[in-house]
């Protein structure tokens, strides 16, 4: 489904922090990148792209321009979920900045997150949990 998403022409970042007891949001699409901040929301499902895993108490989530994502706790309501979300334009980022070598990584990202980048989640000891 096409979700035409808050982001103004006129804005170049939209951040929605919201606290809520249920999580769901169908799958869809925008032309619009998106980064998920998701917490306590355990055994939540998501989506991103080719990506698809269990929330975990965190959850980052990079979602490139019209990648398909959505989010699922399957109507169990649970305690306080925690999202932010920050929406940009896929343009705010013009070419030819992200052509010199200090952005090659950003550009790079940017690339992998049209199939959606799930982050790893890390323990307070610094490991990979």
């Amino acid at each position: 489904m096409h979700e035409i998403a808050p982001l103004n022409p006129e804005d170049c970042v939209l951040v929605l922090n919201r606290f809520k007891n249920k999580f769901d949001s169908p799958v869809h699409f925008h032309p619009e990148y998106e980064l998920n901040f998701i917490s306590n929301a355990t055994d939540a499902k998501g989506m991103a792209g080719e990506h698809k895993s269990s929330i975990g108490e965190l959850k980052l989530v990079l979602v490139g321009s019209n990648a398909r994502h959505g989010w699922t706790n399957r109507q169990r309501k649970s305690e306080q979920i925690h999202e932010i979300t920050i929406q940009f334009h896929h343009d705010l980022i013009h070419e030819r900045p992200l052509s010199r070598n200090m952005m090659l990584p950003i550009r790079k990202m940017l690339v992998n997150s049209l199939q959606g980048i799930s982050f790893s989640e890390y323990k307070k000891s610094g490991r990979k949990k």
